[in-house]
């Protein structure tokens, strides 16, 4: 499997490719012990890679089924620090409530996907602290994202997959406290026209709220992204069980209902949306700021993430977290 990872050991920032042996190897140093004349010299950075398209991925191929492998010894993944595996995409998008169990719930649901934008200067690594800004109600929602592989505008939904380079994960941590502090209502006449405005700001881009890794899978590793089971621990208690396959809408009709108001660039995510319809908990009761952590998630083919959680920078002073959903 071609698992790439952004980290950083030795003071030096790396892109390695997760081998058989279980240990991160540095790329460069990978391709220089085991060269193929007429390859593609890898680039420095995972956009890079990302936006080099086809032959990148032809030699990351190779590389990732080298036997045995070749060159200095790679680390183990316990001794690095992970970086978001895209550190600096031009822009996340988030679908909003696509998903099965959460539409059976809407009083007004449109046809098409919807989506919002998150801000990159969310995103965290594998073992990123995701920090609080107070002990408000704040969950997380376990997500595969896209990694685009080259620029889609107006793409179709046929067309839509070939434009992937690779698929990670994304916890689109949101606090409905701080939406519905940041909520404006305006009242233009009759209480019955009220225009209420929610403003996706504060609740889903604070810093940290965005944790991404630990790797980036290439897309031909995840045959459908469509069919992948999905769970969430906090605390090792199971509070999230799932398959995207409850998606109201799926890649490829994201793809094309995005690319035709945004254009897509190489390194963009999108991510495909919540977790819920065989939620263990509900989400309301999933609260990060009532149960820390440590939260992890794990997605069939992509690995765990795991993040631990803070508030205003302090661990603790958290509930144990029960073995069930709490009552209401």
């Amino acid at each position: 499997m071609t698992r790439l990872a952004s980290y950083a050991h030795s003071g030096q920032d790396h892109v390695g490719l997760l081998a058989a042996d279980g240990l991160l190897h540095d790329l460069h140093a990978l391709q220089a012990a085991a060269p193929t004349p007429g390859e593609m010299p890898l680039p420095a950075t995972m956009l890079d890679i990302v936006e080099a398209g086809e032959p990148a991925l032809a030699a990351l191929h190779r590389l990732a089924h080298l036997d045995p492998i070749p060159g200095p010894v790679g680390v183990a993944p316990q001794d690095v620090t992970f970086h978001p595996p895209v550190r600096r995409p031009s822009k996340i998008i988030c679908m909003a409530v696509n998903n099965s169990g959460l539409r059976a719930l809407a009083v007004r649901y449109p046809d098409h996907p919807t989506f919002f934008l998150k801000a990159p200067s969310a995103l965290i690594g594998h073992l990123g602290v995701i920090d609080l800004p107070d002990h408000r109600l704040v969950h997380p929602e376990a997500e595969v994202a896209l990694v685009i592989g080259r620029r889609a505008h107006r793409v179709s939904a046929a067309d839509a997959l070939d434009h992937v380079f690779g698929y990670t994960i994304l916890n689109d941590v949101t606090s409905p406290t701080l939406r519905d502090d940041d909520l404006i209502r305006l009242r233009p006449g009759d209480p019955e026209d009220d225009i209420v405005i929610t403003v996706m700001g504060r609740h889903k881009s604070t810093d940290t709220f965005g944790p991404c890794g630990p790797y980036l899978v290439t897309r031909d590793e995840i045959p459908d992204p469509n069919a992948l089971g999905v769970r969430v621990w906090i605390d090792d208690v199971l509070v999230t069980e799932d398959s995207t396959d409850n998606h109201e809408h799926h890649a490829p009709a994201v793809i094309e209902q995005v690319s035709h108001a945004l254009t897509l660039e190489p390194g963009d995510l999108i991510s495909l949306g919540t977790a819920a319809s065989q939620h263990t908990w509900p989400l309301y009761k999933t609260d990060l700021g009532k149960y820390g952590g440590p939260l992890r998630i794990e997605i069939d083919g992509l690995g765990t993430l795991e993040n631990d959680v803070t508030v205003a920078g302090e661990s603790g002073g958290f509930e144990t977290v029960p073995q069930s959903a709490p009552a209401a």
